[in-house]
């Protein structure tokens, strides 16, 4: 159990009858949440008297996670990581210094190799530009389902800006479609010629 609210002897004897009682509650899902799959379960309840208790009321949040590949075909069908792109994710279709999504670069999960990122907590600055390394690839983990833009700002020396952001939508079972024909997709490519 992560927190309880006890309700003292005193607060107890000045209830009515028919008064209610009304707990509300935010959490943030810290390192150690399952990022899609089963999600993260929480449950409340309330104990009172010696033993009894209300019903368990049962929720569980859902957080996905966006590779995205930036890469260029020197040679035709062989796809080689790009460094020196810089992006910013939000959810503005035409403007990517619109309420740029503040991210924190985090140490890989076990197992995995890469670039990763997570949404910043509230009281983080976090930073709201990723800049491809070699291997052209990050992951943001975080993100709840929903659309977003993905906007190139700036490209690798020798190589043309993106035309337009690419159109990203997770769902709330974390299948991710790109563009405006939805293409599902289990990595985000970007393509710079």
């Amino acid at each position: 159990c992560t927190f309880h609210i006890v309700f003292t002897e005193t607060f107890c004897e000045n209830l009515k009858k028919d008064d209610k009682i009304i707990i509300t509650y935010s959490a943030t899902l810290n390192e150690k949440a399952v990022i899609g799959g089963t999600g993260n379960p929480n449950e409340t309840w309330l104990g009172y008297g010696h033993h009894s208790t209300t019903n368990h009321d049962k929720t569980t949040t859902k957080t996905f996670e966006l590779p995205v590949f930036k890469y260029t075909e020197k040679t035709a069908g062989i796809k080689t990581g790009l460094a020196g792109a810089t992006f910013v994710l939000n959810k503005d279709s035409s403007n990517s210094a619109a309420a740029p999504i503040k991210l924190v670069s985090i140490p890989a999960p076990a197992g995995k190799t890469g670039d990763f990122y997570r949404v910043a907590k509230t009281d983080e600055s976090g930073i709201t530009e990723i800049t491809t390394t070699d291997s052209g690839k990050f992951i943001i983990q975080g993100l709840d389902a929903d659309t977003y833009y993905l906007h190139e700002k700036k490209q690798p020396d020798g190589y043309n800006m993106l035309k337009e952001s690419v159109k990203v939508e997770i769902d709330e079972n974390g299948v991710i479609t790109v563009g405006t024909d939805a293409r599902v997709v289990n990595e985000v490519e970007v393509l710079n010629n």
